[in-house]
């Protein structure tokens, strides 16, 4: 049966929000000057800015997120996302992709905690 779920900025910094077949959603509710530095996905991701501004950095490269806006993401390239204000971002990990060994990991060189986050850093 269906849930629902609130998208509004929350207390948790990271919320794992649902886990269906292979994709999971996360919410990042980040307040003004914070961030997570240096993560990648071995799953491409779409970024959804709902409320606030969001800078993302890729490939050397700098963007701005609006609300509303979103962005997507190739496999195991290294992101940063820093708020430019308050701001909450929906992370969408699409189906799994292995680097032909059969791992399947998002890392963090942050060691943000999720419930689902080993001590390497590690999410399976």
């Amino acid at each position: 049966m269906g849930q629902v779920i609130s998208l509004q900025f929350h207390e948790q910094t990271v919320r794992n929000l649902a886990q269906m077949d292979d994709h999971r959603m996360i919410q990042l509710s980040l307040e003004q000057g914070k961030g997570i530095e240096g993560y990648r996905s071995n799953r491409p991701i779409v970024v959804i800015v709902l409320s606030g501004r969001l800078q993302l950095t890729f490939l050397e490269k700098t963007f701005v997120l609006g609300s509303n806006e979103l962005m997507t993401l190739e496999p195991l390239q290294v992101h940063t996302l820093y708020a430019l204000e308050r701001t909450t971002v929906l992370l969408c990990l699409m189906a799994r992709v292995t680097d032909g060994q059969g791992v399947s990991a998002i890392e963090h060189r942050d060691r943000i905690e999720l419930p689902y986050i080993d001590n390497n850093g590690i999410i399976n």
